[in-house]
This record gives C-alpha cells, structure tokens and sequence, in this order.
C-alpha cells in the first residue's frame, strides 16, 4: 500500500483565546510519522481565509484523511463533531474583524454534512485511555463549523471518500499540554487504523 499521509490543522489565537491548544498539538504532530502514517500540519488563520489554504492543500497532495482541530474554551472534554450546519453566525469578530450574521456558507448547498471520521470509536479510544470525551452535535456557528462544513463540502464534489472531520478540545488550563500531545497521537493512531 503507498503511504498513508493525514492533513491535520490547528488554529492561531483569536479573541480571548491567548494561547490555542488546537495550534500547539499542530505544530507538535508536523512532520512525525503515526502508525505508518505521515503527519502534516498547517496553522491556520482565525479568518475565512482558512477555507482557502485547506484548500490548497487538498489540491496540492493526496491525503488519506482530514481532521481539523479547534478550542471550545468551555468545554471540558475533547469533542468530535459530528455535524457541521450551512450556517455563518459569530458571537465575536474573526481575526480579520469581520462579523457575519444568518448567512449561508454555500449559497446552494446542502443544510448540513455529517463528519466522516470515525468519531464514536475516537472518543471510546480516549475514554479508554482516561480521556474526558464525547462526540458533540454541534460544532457551533464560527470558523470551526464553517471549517469543518467547507472541507466536507469540498471533498463531496470531488468525490473523494476520505475520513474528515473537526474535533474540539478544551483550553490549556483543562488539558495540559503533555496529555494535550497524547490524546492527539492517540486520536491519530485510531485514525490510521481505520484507513490501513
């Protein structure tokens, strides 16, 4: 079988969000093999510019699988999702400023994609494991849904069945760093089972 290579992104700080845990575990897992697995990270921009750069990526390579990270600051658990909503709605300016209300992210696209990950058996490896987890229905209405759906949405079109989702994880300050690294080799481990 030709190498199995995983796209993995994370997001800078944004808001009240000093330090994001979704960018420390991207830059931690770039460029390290998992299960026979090649890792590549991007750190993306709290923008709507992060649709593009995934994007390119998936242009550019053929990876076997997708997984975006982000922070739910309130959360306490790491949390696939399972669905992403063609909804742009934001409590707090992106990046950028910007602020979007009720509006479509694909004018003509379906309501909602449902991730593709394996989520249920992610989140049974981690409670395994100690891990607070659940699969989560709702991945808000921010830039980590409007990630999560554009990905899906795109990959639809292209008609390329890969494993691709959006997974949550609490702030720092509820998930130290050093178990931080181990629940995403963990999620990354179970993820290259499933393509194998």
């Amino acid at each position: 079988m030709n190498s199995i290579k995983i796209l993995i992104t994370g997001f800078q700080p944004f808001g009240d969000v000093k330090v994001n845990p979704s960018e420390r575990l991207a830059k931690h897992l770039a460029a390290q093999k998992i299960d026979g697995a090649e890792i590549r990270s991007i750190i993306l921009p709290v923008t709507l510019d992060c649709r593009k750069i995934v994007e390119n990526a998936l242009k550019s390579e053929k990876f076997n699988a997708v997984i975006h990270f982000g922070v739910a600051a309130k959360r306490e658990q790491i949390t696939p999702e399972l669905v992403a909503i063609n909804c742009l709605d934001f409590d707090i300016p992106d990046n950028d400023g910007k602020v979007f209300h009720d509006e479509k992210i694909e004018k003509r696209g379906p309501a909602a994609y449902f991730a593709t990950l394996p989520n249920r058996a992610i989140a049974e490896a981690l409670k395994c494991a100690g891990f607070a987890s659940l699969v989560s229905t709702t991945a808000g209405t921010y830039l980590c849904n409007y990630l999560m759906y554009s990905t899906l949405h795109l990959l639809g079109k292209k008609r390329r069945k890969i494993p691709a989702g959006f997974i949550h994880l609490p702030p720092l300050e509820k998930l130290p760093e050093e178990k931080l690294f181990d629940a995403g080799k963990l999620i990354l481990q179970e993820i290259a089972r499933k393509i194998q």
